[in-house]
C-alpha cells in the first residue's frame, strides 16, 4: 500500500489491529485506520479531541477497555471509538501525576492489567481510577547510566516478570506491596 491507496505517509513506526478488526498504522503524519477498503486519517488539529501529535511511535489496541492508545513524540492519546474522539495526556514538570515525558516509545498492559507507558526519560504507570500516572525511573542522573531512563520496550515472561529494555541495557522490575525497584 502507498499514498496512492490513501495512506497519509509511508514511514511506519507502529502497526496494529483493534478489537473491531481495523488495521492501524502509526506514521509520521498521523494515525491511519484501514477498514479493508479505505483509510481514515486522524491527525492533530486545533480541536482538543484530536491526536496529541502527528508523529506516532507506538500503538496499543486495548481490548480490555475497547480503546486505542497512540504514543506520539508530543504526548499520549487514548482513542474512544464510541465517540470517535481522543483524550490526551502530556508531561507537565509541575504535575507529578503527569507523564514522565511527551516522547512515547512503547505502551503495554501487563498480566495484572496495569498499563505501562515507556518514554524517553522514564516509565509512566497509568492509574485507571484517577486518570493519572505514577512516574518511575531506573537510575538517578548522577549514576554512570546516562540514557538508562530512555525506555524502548517491555517484555513480560510467563511468570509475570517485567523486563524493560533501555538504550543502556535491561532492567527487571522488583515489586513489594507499595514500592517498585529495578535491577
Amino acid at each position: 500500500m502507498s499514498k496512492k491507496e490513501g495512506l497519509s505517509q509511508t514511514s511506519f513506526f507502529s502497526i496494529g489491529q483493534d478489537g473491531a478488526g481495523f488495521r492501524l498504522f502509526g506514521t509520521r503524519d498521523g494515525l491511519n485506520k484501514f477498514d479493508g477498503y479505505q483509510f481514515k486519517i486522524y491527525r492533530n488539529d486545533t480541536t482538543q479531541n484530536s491526536l496529541a501529535g502527528n508523529d506516532i511511535r507506538a500503538l496499543y489496541a486495548d481490548t480490555m477497555h475497547h480503546r486505542l492508545w497512540a504514543g506520539t513524540i508530543s504526548g499520549l492519546s487514548c482513542y474512544d471509538p464510541s465517540t470517535d474522539k481522543f483524550q490526551n495526556y502530556y508531561h507537565d514538570e509541575k504535575d507529578p501525576s503527569s507523564l514522565t515525558s511527551n516522547v512515547i516509545r512503547h505502551i503495554y498492559r501487563d498480566l495484572k492489567g496495569r498499563l505501562w507507558v515507556c518514554t524517553s526519560v522514564g516509565l509512566s504507570l497509568f492509574d485507571e481510577k484517577t486518570n493519572s500516572f505514577e512516574r518511575l525511573y531506573f537510575a538517578s542522573n548522577n549514576l554512570p547510566h546516562q540514557g538508562s531512563n530512555d525506555i524502548e520496550v517491555i517484555l513480560e515472561d510467563a511468570n509475570g516478570q517485567l523486563i524493560f529494555g533501555t538504550v543502556n541495557g535491561l532492567y527487571a522490575l522488583q515489586e513489594t506491596e507499595s514500592t517498585y525497584s529495578f535491577n
